[in-house]
C-alpha cells in the first residue's frame, strides 16, 4: 500500500481532498520550502496524463491514495477510508501499467 502510494506520487498523481478525486501532483517544491522528492521526469520518465485514465481508474486510484494516507498516517480502525481489498486489487495493475508506460526503465525487454 505504501509503495503504491509512493509510486503514484512519483508518477505525478495525488489525492484532491477538496473534491475526493484524483489530481495531478507534479510539484517539486511544497509551499513550506524546497524538497528533494524524486519524480519520474528526474529519472528519464514522464508524468501520467490523468486524462488518459478511465473514470473508474481515476476513482480507484483516488480511493487507493486516500486510504493509504488515512491508514498509514494514523494506523487507525474506522478512519473512513475506502481502501478495501477489492480497491487494492484493482489499483495494483493500474499502477504497474502506468509505471511501465511512463518510465522506460520499468518496461520489460
Amino acid at each position: 500500500m505504501v509503495s503504491g502510494r509512493i509510486l503514484l506520487s512519483f508518477l505525478g498523481l495525488g489525492y484532491d481532498r477538496a473534491n475526493g478525486g484524483l489530481k495531478e501532483d507534479r510539484e517539486h517544491t511544497p509551499r513550506s520550502g524546497p524538497t528533494d522528492d524524486v519524480k519520474a521526469p528526474d529519472v528519464g520518465g514522464r508524468f501520467v496524463d490523468r486524462s488518459t485514465l478511465a473514470a473508474d481508474e481515476c476513482e480507484t486510484l483516488a480511493k487507493f491514495i486516500q486510504g493509504a494516507n488515512k491508514a498509514c498516517a494514523h494506523f487507525t480502525i474506522g478512519s473512513q477510508h475506502e481502501l478495501t481489498v477489492p480497491i487494492f486489487r484493482r489499483a495494483v495493475p493500474i499502477i504497474l501499467r502506468i509505471l511501465c508506460d511512463c518510465l522506460p526503465l520499468a518496461q520489460k525487454p
